[in-house]
């Protein structure tokens, strides 16, 4: 995985929206209309990861709609 660590921060919205900041989206290499994920760990923590597109879709369906 990557050997330097990242971090960034970004401000909540009065609409709870945010902005990922760009050292994440390139670190996570996010592009527009992807899926993120979200885990809180039992200590408050947040892992804030890519989301695999195939979860919402199978694959088949995402092929057919990336055509």
């Amino acid at each position: 995985m990557m050997s330097t660590p990242i971090a960034d921060h970004s401000t909540l919205t009065d609409r709870y929206q945010t902005t990922v900041p760009a050292s994440i989206r390139r670190a996570l290499k996010l592009k527009r209309r992807d899926r993120i994920h979200y885990s809180v760990r039992s200590n408050g923590e947040v892992v804030f990861s890519r989301a695999s597109n195939e979860t919402k879709h199978g694959p088949v369906m995402v092929n057919f709609l990336n055509f």
